[in-house]
């Protein structure tokens, strides 16, 4: 995925075709590092630079955490820090993802208290300049609603 990122960021993904006409590929620079801003009347997306931001989230029982994205030769690094994070969690968090299920207006106002306290801030922004969320719960979405909506058992839904 590292290098998929790369080439998005760079500009040298080829681009995908249909038929042999290239399709436009201007909306994937907002795969990675990238979220939207709440406000009203509608959510400008924000892109943050990688080189700056350069960590993705994990969401493992309603915590978060923030893993720095190191260019390995092998994921074997990756893999302790993983199984570290799963190991640790025993309890499950407060589930504060469920704001993001409510009613836009609401969401952002909640979201704006949450910002107003200042130790918040800060992992706010870590979590909205993150290059992915790697989510290491066991639930898996099983209806269609599930599927587009996500399930709403306190995960983070709308974080794009």
């Amino acid at each position: 995925m590292l290098l998929f990122c790369a080439l998005i960021e760079s500009g040298i993904l080829e681009p995908e075709k249909v038929y042999g006409t290239p399709l436009c590929m201007g909306f994937y620079k907002w795969l990675f590092h990238a979220s939207c801003c709440l406000t009203l009347p509608s959510d400008p997306a924000h892109k943050f630079s990688p080189a700056q931001h350069n960590h993705f989230a994990v969401l493992h029982k309603n915590h978060f955490f923030i893993v720095p994205l190191i260019h390995p030769s092998s994921g074997t690094e990756l893999e302790v820090q993983l199984t570290h994070i799963h190991d640790m969690v025993m309890e499950p968090g407060i589930p504060i993802g469920v704001l993001t299920s409510d009613i836009h207006d609401n969401w952002m106002y909640m979201h704006e208290a949450l910002l107003a306290l200042p130790s918040n801030a800060e992992k706010v922004q870590l979590v909205e300049s993150m290059m992915i969320v790697l989510c290491l719960d066991n639930s898996a979405p099983i209806t269609c609603e599930e599927i587009f909506w996500g399930c709403v058992d306190g995960q983070w839904l709308q974080l794009v």
